[in-house]
């Protein structure tokens, strides 16, 4: 449609005279028969609704047309046009795109195309409008330039794309469901858990709980293939298809139940470790599932899960005894104090071909393969809050074995049903690996020296060790003398000489206690003291230098495994006969003569 824009009258003011100027013609009449305005403008649009964001694609054509019913066209000249996109408040004063720039259109029936033009739809409710806007001039009746506008504008209803979701969980079996609004029917969908969260418990350990969901569309656009993601895994797959495949506008489906095969989940502590917890729907805005267009809601609720409380504790310790490979089983039960007098039977059973003990504590059927031990008392009564310890030995055990036990009290007044927990703790096998630092062995003459005793004596970088006695024999000097005896064979052999020293303690002690560190923590040994300690003078025989040596023996001596025992307690440490060895002149096979503070005689 042409509409006619009003000729422009200048006037002048010359002193007291008006002088009125008259556009004049730019050219005659084109055809010179022509009478009026014959434009026919198309425009056409991807789509007739959308929702924000979404890109809606125009296109169309500008024809002048030659006749129109009466009209006979004429030229336009000094034509510009461009498409506009919608705005941010959905009117058309967007993004613009150029179609022509001081052009020409004759009355011929060629039908100029325009676009394809991309518009993002803005984030409104109703109608986005964008306009072809088209402008120029054509030759009227009197041969005069004459304004006109052709611009026509488009709408596209934007529909919202809104999602909410409600989570409700119920801990009597469905006969409630809790929301924060205490939810007996219905739904109560929020958009970012806007109604807190709260829920049910506790619950046992071992008691089901339920959990369901509802998605409300609450848009004016359908919503596509929705998810419902729980964040707790127990309430787990995620839920989708079905009603959630697609939602009319402003309606609620569900509820969807959540857990495996919609039957909820069972108390446990690893349920109650995710709670408090949230669902997540997600659905997408348009029906090619355009990735970019999707809306999602949250809402949160909780359950609270716990132990049954239990009438007394079971807490057992497997230790080396006096014997090599043979280990003492340590079992203590303790009465709680809300309880009367307990009557209780031990069962401790061996795994021998189980090096470690299972995560979460043994079941019945594990503990069950194991073998029978001895333990003693078996069975005993326990007062409110008093402690009962049960003993028994094991072995020799080769390698390390679980070691598990299981506890059956009952009240003696019948007030409970006997109730059983299980216990557990591994059990060192003899072929371990004991290993302490220089410092130990220094500060420890009496364990060093009945090591050497056993072992009779040990050869340390050629040299004899044979005591702890102040001499060039001397263990103690081996491992203590730094400081200014460090000075006689120089700083790297003395440390040599003392990591050297500790490492032959270490594997000595450890065979004498009926275990072995020949791959102790993957390290081997053997070789390692072959290639570092058995050479005079330098103690490396070449293949790793003194400073790669001193390294890994002090990583192997650190470890200060406990593989075997070879002694109950350590005694407390002296470091007397230590500290008068770092300067009385004496190393490993050298006695100097000189004294800290004092010439060679």
């Amino acid at each position: 449609m042409c509409i006619r824009i009003p000729r422009i009258l200048t006037v002048l003011a010359v002193g007291l005279g008006l002088t009125l100027l008259f556009p004049a013609a730019a050219r005659a009449q084109n055809p010179a028969n022509c009478n009026g305005c014959a434009i026919a403008v198309s425009i056409n649009k991807s789509q007739v609704t959308a929702v924000p964001g979404q890109v809606v694609t125009y296109n169309g054509t500008i024809t002048n047309r030659s006749v129109d019913g009466s009209t006979i066209g004429c030229e336009w000249n000094q034509v510009n046009s461009s498409f506009i996109c919608p705005g941010p408040l959905g009117s058309a004063d967007g993004t613009s795109h150029p179609i022509l720039t001081n052009g020409v259109l004759p009355p011929d029936d060629n039908a100029i195309p325009w676009g394809p033009f991309n518009c993002t739809m803005p984030n409104i409710t109703g109608a986005a409008q964008a306009k072809l806007a088209l402008t120029g001039n054509l030759e009227d009746l009197e041969g005069v330039a004459d304004p006109q506008d052709a611009s026509q504008t488009v709408s596209v209803t934007v529909q919202s794309c809104v999602v909410k979701v409600d989570k409700q969980v119920s801990c009597n079996g469905g006969l409630t469901w809790q929301d924060t609004r205490d939810v007996a029917f219905g739904a109560d969908p929020v958009s970012s858990n806007e109604d807190g969260t709260s829920g049910c418990g506790p619950v046992l350990f071992g008691q089901p709980v339920l959990v369901r969901y509802f998605v409300k569309n609450d848009g004016t656009h359908s919503v596509f293939s929705c998810t419902l993601h729980d964040s707790n895994s127990a309430f787990g797959p995620d839920i989708s298809g079905g009603a959630l495949a697609q939602i009319a506008a402003n309606t609620t489906v569900g509820p969807f139940a959540g857990g495996p095969g919609g039957q909820g989940a069972t108390c446990s502590a690893e349920l109650n470790a995710s709670e408090p917890n949230s669902v997540t729907a997600t659905c997408f805005c348009t029906s090619d599932l355009n990735p970019d267009l999707k809306k999602s809601a949250t809402d949160s609720a909780t359950i609270s899960c716990h132990p049954p409380e239990t009438p007394f504790n079971v807490s057992k310790e497997c230790v080396p005894g006096a014997t090599p490979g043979i280990d003492t089983v340590r079992i203590n039960v303790t009465a709680g104090s809300g309880v009367l007098k307990l009557s209780c039977s031990v069962d401790d059973r061996i795994h021998v071909s189980n090096p470690t003990c299972p995560t979460p504590p043994p079941s019945d059927a594990f503990h069950a393969s194991g073998s029978a031990l001895s333990v003693a008392p078996f069975a005993f009564d326990l007062d409110p809050t008093a402690s009962q310890l049960v003993t028994g030995s094991v072995g020799p055990l080769t390698a390390d074995a679980c070691n598990t036990v299981a506890v059956t009290c009952t009240n003696l007044d019948g007030d409970f049903e006997p109730v059983t927990q299980f216990a557990e703790a591994v059990c060192p096998g003899r072929s371990g690996c004991f290993s302490r630092t220089p410092g130990f062995w220094g500060t420890h003459p009496a364990i060093t020296q009945s090591v050497l005793t056993a072992a009779g004596g040990l050869t340390v970088c050629g040299l004899p060790v044979t005591t702890t006695d102040a001499s060039i024999t001397s263990a103690i000097e081996a491992v203590c003398s730094v400081g200014t005896d460090g000075k006689i064979l120089g700083s790297n052999v003395t440390q040599l000489i003392r990591q050297c020293t500790a490492a032959e303690l270490n594997v000595a002690a450890s065979g004498q206690g009926g275990g072995s560190c020949s791959t102790a923590n993957s390290v081997d040994i053997a070789t390692l003291i072959g290639n570092c300690c058995s050479t005079a003078t330098t103690c490396t025989n070449g293949v790793l230098t003194q400073t790669q040596c001193i390294s890994a023996l002090d990583a192997f001596n650190s470890l200060e495994l406990n593989g075997v025992q070879i002694f109950q307690q350590p005694g407390p440490a002296n470091s007397s006969i230590c500290e008068a060895s770092k300067g009385d002149g004496i190393v490993l096979g050298l006695d100097s003569g000189i004294k800290s503070g004092n010439k060679k005689k």
